[in-house]
């Protein structure tokens, strides 16, 4: 089984078409290709957006998981680390995107890779970020789904904006996610981040623990 779709749009604002070499145009085009056991994803954009616009809309690397049997609710989503510094501009973006799912009767692994170029309408900040991403998740009993995560990210400052370079960014996380009653779920989770940059402010290590309780009523 397979899908594949494109379009085209106009960007207008009331100052005209934004994002210089866009010229105001934009594409999405999507392909899918599913087997027994696989998904296949492709993706390619060009898009005009403002950061508002992209916290309020992005959903990270995947969209959120559910257990193999979705007998469970579903386990969150990995953290959106390829969002750029806040401005207030609109920014050109051109991104690519692969992705492959894998399902067993008890498990799913997803591996996927990105490419993004953007470009500010006003400002110098122009970057290239790439990224790659799994996430594995494991219902090894009828209440309790485990998940694995890891995640890297390079964004690439083009044209050395404020003396920043190359950011790398790397995540790693353990979860566990428990229905407890048809009511309540409970999630777990241990994550470790490290962000290695030309600049020493940029750099930082954190370890967080979260737990979470989910009342349904």
């Amino acid at each position: 089984l397979g899908q594949m779709f494109a379009g085209q749009g106009v960007y207008s604002s009331p100052y005209g078409q934004l994002g210089g070499w866009n010229a105001g145009s934009t594409w999405n085009g999507l392909f899918r290709h599913c087997t027994r056991r696989t998904v296949w994803d492709a993706s390619y954009t060009v898009s005009l957006y403002t950061i508002q616009q992209a916290l309020l809309n992005r959903q990270g690397f995947q969209e959120i998981q559910t257990g193999p049997s979705n007998s469970l609710s579903p386990v969150p989503s990995p953290i959106p680390i390829d969002l750029q510094p806040f401005t207030n501009e609109v920014i050109t973006s051109k991104r690519g995107q692969v992705s492959v799912s894998g399902f067993t009767a008890k498990s799913r692994l997803t591996v996927g890779a990105y490419q993004e170029t953007r470009r500010g309408q006003t400002s110098a900040n122009d970057q290239n970020v790439i990224g790659f991403s799994a996430i594995w998740n494991w219902q090894f009993t009828r209440r309790t789904v485990s998940t694995v995560q890891a995640a890297w990210q390079q964004i690439d400052n083009l044209n050395n904006v404020n003396g920043s370079g190359n950011n790398d960014l790397a995540y790693v996380s353990v979860g566990l996610s428990r229905l407890i009653s048809p009511e309540i779920f409970g999630y777990l989770e241990f994550r470790h981040l490290q962000q290695d940059s030309d600049t020493a402010e940029n750099q930082y290590d954190e370890n967080r623990v979260t737990a979470s309780l989910n009342v349904m009523f």
